[in-house]
């Protein structure tokens, strides 16, 4: 819950200017203002908590996705509206003040897209470590750097039409689009 962090945030005096904090933009409007779990504690006011929040930045993917892709079939081998009606009906409904809110449809399709290009990049290089007598199974962080590395460029050659619109990778690993940085303000 971003409103917990937030709170620790707080405690461990992680603020502005020498910590950013960066929130996708799928919260309400004043979203912390109503749930005051670490207000009720003591450990934060209302004012302390906006100066952190206040100081962060928001982030959002821009331009939308297009009509005209939302009638294709993606790599889910699912439409638009099969997914908006998944996902109307998995995820919780927005309350009013809660740090639980419901992403938009097109943030949670973005995150979809990006579930989906990790598991062809997984499911890529576990082809390509076989042919090594090698697998996934076996990775460890102390000795897989060469693994790891076959997965980030993997990553990088993964190419799929998804719920966001064809999806694919410059070279330094960015997917090619604009990102909309907002800031929160009173």
């Amino acid at each position: 819950h971003a409103l917990s962090v937030m709170c620790e945030a707080h405690k461990h005096d992680m603020r502005h200017p020498e910590y950013a904090w960066m929130f996708f933009n799928w919260y309400t409007d004043e979203w912390w203002a109503d749930n005051k779990s670490c207000i009720e504690d003591g450990s934060a006011t209302d004012n302390q908590l906006e100066e952190i929040i206040l100081t962060s930045l928001v982030f959002d993917h821009y331009p939308r996705i297009k009509e005209s892709d939302k009638n294709e079939t993606n790599v889910g081998n699912i439409t638009w509206n099969d997914y908006v009606s998944y996902h109307n009906a998995t995820w919780p409904t927005v309350v009013k003040g809660s740090d639980k809110a419901q992403p938009q449809v097109e943030d949670s399709a973005y995150m979809f897209d990006a579930l989906w290009t990790a598991a062809l990049a997984l499911n890529r290089t576990e082809h390509l470590l076989r042919k090594e007598n090698l697998s996934l199974v076996n990775f460890t962080y102390e000795t897989g750097q060469n693994i790891s590395e076959k997965i980030y460029d993997e990553a990088r050659r993964v190419t799929f039409f998804g719920l966001t619109g064809n999806v694919s990778f410059h070279e330094n690993g960015d997917r090619p689009g604009k990102v909309r940085l907002l800031q929160y303000r009173l």
